[in-house]
């Protein structure tokens, strides 16, 4: 490991680190954008390996409240690559750290770096005291599906058309600045009204994996029909009561922009 990066965005920087270093890794005091490269790099590499990483609670709370960078990271915690647990306090720099290896992050103008310690002392205490700290240190519950799970499962549950618009409408939100700030409940009710999908299935699919609970999944109902996007019909049922099909009311969105529009009302609920 040369120990010295230098590159332009944060998920490059992620990268360039990760690919040199064996695991456990251990991230130290990261922000927002440098977990969300994370996450990012994360969904595409080959191999990863093992990162603990060691944050503040409100980093993990934006992160928790972040749907596209959640469900990313939700991938890599059900596979055990990465592991969340809470920073009780600030450190002076955010840190890389194995144990023969430290570099820390520096944000700048021009790009962001990793600058390696060559002092073998220096990286062996700070491991020896990061780690300790991070064995005794409270785990964090992100509580969010990964994002391979929420598609495999609602193609399963819902079909294969409702996966890949939700699919498509996370894609068309990835480079949006608010992206992130996207319901994950509204947006799964809107695709399967546009497939004309019940509302029981929906809201027993999401409560399975996780998501949200079925009275979440009401609410966020009668919220879509208080904003006009989304009416029901009653469909019969041999025993029971009567449940409700889910449809977009006229005009809510078309063919052709059907991922882009769900998004985007997914954005304002």
């Amino acid at each position: 490991m040369s120990g010295q990066y230098h590159v332009d965005d944060r998920e490059s920087l992620v990268a360039a680190v990760l690919d040199d270093l064996a695991g456990p890794v251990l991230l130290v005091d990261p922000d927002i954008r440098l977990l969300a490269a994370v996450a990012e790099h994360g969904a595409t590499a080959e191999t990863l390996p093992s990162l603990q990483v060691f944050a503040r609670e409100d980093v993990l709370k934006t992160v928790r409240d972040d749907f596209l960078v959640s469900t990313l990271l939700g991938d890599l915690l059900e596979t055990e690559a990465v592991e969340l647990r809470v920073l009780p306090s600030p450190t002076p720099n955010t840190l890389f750290v194995t144990e023969d290896a430290l570099s820390a992050v520096v944000s700048a103008d021009g790009g962001v770096s990793a600058l390696g310690s060559e002092d073998g002392e220096f990286v062996t205490d700070a491991h020896d005291t990061y780690s300790g700290q991070y064995e005794t240190a409270e785990s964090f519950d992100l509580r969010t599906p990964g994002r391979e799970r929420i598609l495999e499962t609602l193609a399963d549950r819902l079909g294969e058309p409702s996966a890949e618009t939700v699919e498509a409408a996370l894609a068309t939100l990835a480079d949006r600045p608010d992206g992130g700030e996207v319901d994950g409940v509204a947006l799964s009710l809107l695709t399967v009204a546009y497939h004309e999908g019940q509302l029981y299935e929906v809201s027993r699919w999401g409560e399975d994996i996780g998501m949200a609970s079925k009275a979440t999944f009401s609410r966020t109902k009668t919220d879509l029909e208080d904003e006009g996007y989304v009416t029901t019909e009653k469909v019969p049922v041999d025993v029971g009561r009567p449940r409700q099909r889910l449809l977009l009311t006229e005009g809510t969105a078309t063919d052709d922009d059907a991922a882009a529009r769900l998004a985007e009302i997914a954005l304002s609920i």
